[in-house]
């Protein structure tokens, strides 16, 4: 066992902040504050949708559900749940396209039953063709709400933007891959993703840190996999430019796509700043201008999705048709000037003050800051220990130059993709078709 204590400082909880790597290869954070009335446990497995193999698309997503079937102390989701309440307890799981987390939330002084029931779900998963049976009737339905319910935008990002990446890009599968996925198949899955060593464990809030470092010795999860992901796989180069998918709406929804690669922690702090001044909250540069002062649109925004060595800068914005092309044409002139010239040094000072309030926040959050911290050893495991400190001092440190390589890297418009839905005006098509320098797919309107 290796120990890479920190003390610690004026912005970590109180207490020690602690990783220790195990013998069997789990990471773990430990974040005690015992100022806190919560506790919460984050495992993070670097394993997700896009290691699903070809025909069983949903598989990783399956295996997620199935954890919530399984247990030997707590052998029914009623045990579990009656167990849950009675520690204030909350247990949730979300499978992303690189990575599967666990997260349970208690009372602090139900940390160790809530370990309990943690470990009971991690440690014995039930494949059996029983439980198999009852929980593929609930990911199948879950597949219909996706068939059903999914925005037609979301379809179009899944179907001409994440499919740049090599793997599969439909987390939860479709009806025939769910419907062909066997019990045998999960368990040889699970033994060759969902071990320690292929893992991370973060745990904030008020517990005992010797007693968290004994309980997690305990995970050993569903095999013995080494660590094996996430490993970087893109972007590919783009295919389609400008997809277009008309229908019948009042207003007409917009995403602009633009990936790169991202290979370094310093460089993921700058694409946050970027996306911050760029359109993320009220005094970004999109709101402002084309909310605020010239009444566009009542929807406009930016976000970033990070990944396995790239990201994902998207600007979504939503307005009528005699609107919609004027919003893009100012959307694609504060993306021209952010990438020719960076941002400007107050606006800077502003998003690295937001950035660092919003860390500081974590704090007070031990669910949110297991599940940041767990995050970021999954991703950048080169700059462990991660703080709340050592993330603050970085992104203090990304200069406007470091945002500026940023923007040109990333805001490219040979890079990006454009998404239309509703009823698009041709003059759009017109100014985004040459805006990418590439054809429009027109989609039918059944797709």
């Amino acid at each position: 066992m290796t120990d890479e204590s920190a003390s610690a400082a004026s912005l970590s909880p109180p207490g020690d902040a602690r990783r220790v790597v195990l013998d069997s290869g789990l990471v773990v954070a430990l974040f005690p504050n015992p100022s806190v009335r919560s506790a919460s446990a984050a495992l993070r497995l670097r394993v997700g949708a896009r290691d699903d193999p070809p025909g069983r698309e949903g598989l990783a997503h399956f295996i997620e559900h199935m954890l919530f079937r399984g247990g030997r102390t707590f052998d029914t989701p009623a045990k579990r749940n009656r167990a849950l309440a009675e520690v204030g307890g909350e247990f949730q799981a979300s499978t992303g396209l690189e990575d599967t987390k666990f997260l349970i939330s208690m009372h602090g002084d139900g940390f160790s039953r809530g370990m309990d029931i943690f470990l009971d779900a991690l440690n014995h998963p039930r494949f059996d063709e029983q439980a198999l049976a009852t929980e593929r009737t609930v990911v199948l339905g879950e597949v219909r709400e996706e068939l059903e319910e999914w925005e037609a935008l979301e379809r179009l990002r899944r179907d001409f933007v994440l499919c740049r990446w090599e793997g599969n890009a439909a987390i939860v599968g479709t009806l025939a891959s769910v419907e062909a996925i066997t019990g045998e198949e999960m368990a040889e899955h699970a033994r060759r993703y969902y071990g320690p060593a292929n893992a991370v464990l973060c745990i904030a809030g008020r517990f005992a840190p010797e007693e968290a470092l004994a309980r997690a010795a305990e995970l050993r999860a569903m095999g013995d996999a080494p660590a094996n992901g996430p490993r970087a796989r893109g972007p590919r180069a783009r295919g389609e430019g400008v997809v277009v998918h008309r229908c019948a709406r009042q207003q007409c929804e917009v995403l602009l796509s633009f990936p790169a690669r991202c290979p370094t922690s310093k460089m993921a702090a700058a694409c946050d700043l970027l996306n911050s001044i760029l359109g993320q909250g009220c005094d970004s540069r999109l709101f402002v201008d084309i909310r605020e002062e010239r009444g566009l649109a009542y929807s406009v925004g930016s976000s970033v999705e990070g990944y396995a060595g790239s990201t994902l800068l998207e600007v979504e914005a939503l307005a009528p048709p005699e609107r919609i092309t004027e919003v893009v044409e100012r959307i694609l002139g504060h993306v021209e000037e952010l990438a020719r010239a960076g941002p400007h040094p107050e606006e800077l000072a502003r998003a690295q003050r937001c950035q660092c309030c919003a860390l500081e926040y974590l704090l007070d959050d031990p669910a949110g800051l297991a599940n940041h911290i767990s995050w970021l050893e999954t991703y950048f495991p080169e700059d462990a220990p991660h703080t709340v400190e050592a993330e603050i001092a970085r992104m203090r440190a990304i200069s406007a130059d470091d945002v500026a390589r940023a923007a040109a890297a990333i805001l490219r418009r040979e890079q990006m993709t454009a998404l239309c839905v509703g009823p698009v005006p041709e003059e759009l098509v017109d100014l985004l078709r040459e805006a990418t320098g590439a054809p429009c797919v027109e989609l039918a309107a059944a797709d």
